[in-house]
Parts: structure tokens; C-alpha cells; sequence
């Protein structure tokens, strides 16, 4: 269920959408791991458990707001009613701890913006990333896609945005999460992605982006594209 939301300021039209942060992993050869390979727990199903606590112990809502004037809510109060938590996995939504939970923070912003222009090759995809917009919250990755794709309207679109790489070389797997893909121009084969992250990112320190695809096999195949 989700919670309500109130503002001190004036957000004008919004939506809301948001889950609970779960220990991220991914699937190799089938198999789902953490990143540091170990593997993931599973139900008498066979299907992934998923670990609601941080490594700190704590449990975490993430939150995403579009709204037509959330600039206006910056250095405000934002206000979270929860009133119970529960499952809605195998019947109509069922609390399982009774609240209520009335949070509450002071929303800060930021404007930081980097764009690049790219002009690199995803593999030998023969698919070409043209510019990537990035923010602290979101990528905006424009595709420059070969002939055969211009017909192109399956989802999802592989390779897929999966996160990205910093200076360190540390590897951010699995970060980007919901977003849209649209042709910018289907003539010109222009493919927009965007997604958004469930942390923040400092964009100083991020060197490539991530792209995933499986071969036939399901073998996970990482593509790097290095950012100028």
C-alpha cells in the first residue's frame, strides 16, 4: 500500500511511486547472486528471497515523485503517513504490522547536470550511444541504432542500461531502475532510454556506463562504454 503524501509546498500535479530496498542481485548462468557472487537464498519454490535489511539493519522506502513543481518543495517539509505494512502477494493487500508512521524530512535538490557527448559503440552490437544526460537520480541515454532496428517494438530493448562504473572501477550493477524507451526519431533510428537510480550518484566520479545482455545460453554478457 502505498503512503500518503503531504507537502509544505506546492508541488502542483504529482505522482508517486515507490518500493521497499532489498538486497540487490543478478542472475548468472540462471543462478541468482549478489554481486560478490554468493548465493542468493530460495523459497521451497525455487524463487529468490529477497533481504529487506540495509547491512545496517535498517529498513528502507524508496521514494520516487514526478510533479509539474517540486523545485517548489525544496527547503520544505515533506510528510509520509503510514498506516500499516503488509502483502498484497497472494490476495488483496493483507497487513501484516499494524502503524501508524508519520515521517517526515526536508527535501533538498539539486540541479547538477552533466551531458556528453558520447559517440561510442556498445560492443559490436553495431548500436552506437550518441549523448548521455546524466543527474544525481536519473540517466538519459540517446541510441544511434543500425538499420535493422528502426522496425524495432519489442520490449524490453537489449542491451539494456544497467548502471555504471566509477573511477575506483567499482562496477554499480542492477542501479537503474524504472524509466521509459522511445524513439526520438524512427527515420534517423534515435532511441531515447531513461531511468532512474535508487541512490545517489556523484557524477564526478563516474567514468562508463553499463549495458547488459544474455547470449542464447543465458550467459550474462556486460557491455562497457567508457564517458569522455
Amino acid at each position: 500500500m502505498m503512503p500518503a503524501l503531504r507537502f509544505e509546498g506546492d508541488p502542483g500535479s504529482y505522482s508517486a511511486d515507490g518500493e521497499f530496498y532489498h538486497k540487490p542481485f543478478e542472475w548468472e548462468n540462471h543462478v541468482a547472486v549478489y554481486p560478490d557472487g554468493t548465493p542468493v537464498p530460495l523459497d521451497k519454490d525455487g524463487d529468490p528471497i529477497y533481504i529487506y535489511e540495509t547491512d545496517a539493519g535498517d529498513i528502507e522506502f524508496m521514494l520516487t515523485i514526478n510533479a509539474e513543481n517540486l523545485a517548489d518543495c525544496f527547503g520544505k517539509k515533506v510528510f509520509i503517513d503510514i498506516d500499516s505494512l503488509g502483502t498484497s502477494e497472494l490476495t488483496d493487500y493483507t497487513p501484516a504490522l499494524e502503524g501508524p508512521w508519520n515521517l517526515s524530512w526536508t527535501l533538498t535538490g539539486s540541479e547538477s547536470v552533466a551531458v556528453t557527448d558520447v559517440d561510442q559503440p556498445i560492443g559490436e552490437t553495431g548500436i552506437l550511444v550518441k549523448e548521455v544526460t546524466l543527474s544525481p537520480l536519473t540517466v538519459d541515454v540517446l541510441l544511434q541504432l543500425k538499420e535493422e532496428f528502426k522496425d524495432f517494438d519489442e520490449e524490453p530493448f537489449r542491451p539494456d542500461l544497467a548502471g555504471y562504473r566509477t573511477k575506483d572501477g567499482t562496477e554499480h550493477i542492477n542501479l537503474y531502475g524504472g524509466g521509459s524507451d522511445i524513439y526520438e526519431d524512427r527515420e534517423k533510428g534515435l532511441y531515447r532510454m531513461r531511468r532512474s537510480s535508487d541512490g545517489i550518484v556523484d557524477l564526478d566520479a563516474v567514468d562508463a556506463l553499463l549495458f547488459l545482455d544474455w547470449d542464447e545460453a543465458g550467459n550474462k554478457i556486460t557491455y562497457t562504454v567508457e564517458l569522455p
